[in-house]
C-alpha cells in the first residue's frame, strides 16, 4: 500500500480511539501580494478562526509552505512523497476542510491544480468521509461557478460532506464588504461545526457505492487494498461510513 496513505489512515484510527479534537484545515491556493484584497480577506478570516476557542489548532497551508511538484504520471502520486505524507495526516486530523482558490480563466489557480493532483489516488477510495467542508472561490467579478463546482466535486470525491459552495468577488470592494464576506464564511464554519449538520448526499453516495461495486469485483488492485483499511470499508452507502464516522468518539 502507498506509505503515506497507510500513515495516514493509522492515524484516522488513533482518532477514532482518542476522541475528535476541533481541528479546521485550510489550502489557499495563491500567493497573495501585500495589501490585496484577498491577503485582507485571507487574514482576517485567519484571525477570526485563530481566535475561536472552538478550535484547538486552525493549520494554513498556501504554495508558500507547501512544498509540492506538478505531477504528469500515476507514478509519481503512488509514490513515498514526505510533504505529501505530512499534509495527508494534517487532513486526516481535522474535522473542517476549507478548500479556497482564486478563479484564474475559469478555472482553479493552477497552484490549487497542483495540490489536488497530489492527492489524485484519494478521488478513488474516499479516505475524508466524516469530515465536512466548504469550496469557496475568490474573483475580480465572475467565473465562481465553474470553480466553485469543480472544488466540490473534487471534495465529494474525497468523502468530504460540503456545505454549499461560498462565492466571493473582491474588485473594488471597500473593507466593510470584505468584512462581511468574511462575517458569512465564519457562519458557514459555524454550521459545520455542528455535529448536526447535514447537507444533500445524493452524490457521496452515488460516488461511494460506485467504489463498492468496483471493489467488490474478485480481481485485486491498488486502490482496492486502501479502501479495505479504511473504518468504513464494510458499508454499503456513504451515509453509513458517514455515520460511523461522525459517531466515533
Amino acid at each position: 500500500m502507498n506509505l503515506c496513505l497507510r500513515l495516514a489512515i493509522s492515524t484516522l484510527k488513533f482518532i477514532m480511539k482518542r476522541g475528535n479534537k476541533m481541528k479546521i484545515f485550510i489550502y489557499y491556493g495563491n500567493k497573495t501580494e501585500e495589501f490585496s484584497s484577498s491577503k485582507i480577506f485571507v487574514d482576517r478570516l485567519l484571525e477570526s478562526l485563530k481566535s475561536d476557542s472552538r478550535f484547538s489548532e486552525v493549520i494554513f497551508r498556501t504554495p508558500s509552505n507547501t512544498d509540492f511538484s506538478h505531477i504528469s504520471n500515476w507514478r509519481q502520486v503512488i509514490e513515498f512523497n514526505e510533504e505529501r505524507q505530512k499534509i495527508s495526516k494534517e487532513m486526516m486530523e481535522s474535522d473542517i476542510i476549507l478548500l479556497i482558490s482564486p478563479v484564474f480563466i475559469h478555472n482553479v489557480s493552477s497552484y490549487m491544480k497542483v495540490f489536488l493532483d497530489n492527492f489524485a489516488l484519494w478521488t478513488h477510495v474516499m479516505p475524508l468521509v466524516g469530515k465536512v467542508g466548504v469550496p469557496i472561490s475568490i474573483s475580480s467579478t465572475n467565473g465562481n461557478e465553474f470553480v466553485n463546482d469543480y472544488l466540490t466535486k473534487i471534495m465529494n470525491y474525497w468523502g468530504i460532506l460540503t456545505h454549499k459552495s461560498i462565492s466571493i468577488t473582491l474588485a473594488n470592494k471597500k473593507n466593510e464588504v470584505i468584512e462581511s464576506y468574511v462575517r458569512y464564511v465564519l457562519h458557514v464554519v459555524d454550521a459545520l461545526t455542528c455535529k448536526n449538520f447535514s447537507a444533500d448526499t445524493s452524490t457521496l453516495n452515488l460516488f461511494f457505492e460506485n467504489n463498492v461495486n468496483n471493489f467488490k469485483l474478485d480481481h485485486e488492485n491498488y486502490e482496492k487494498s486502501i479502501f479495505n483499511e479504511l473504518p468504513y470499508s464494510k458499508c454499503e452507502t456513504f451515509d453509513q461510513a458517514y455515520e460511523l464516522m461522525k459517531n466515533k468518539e
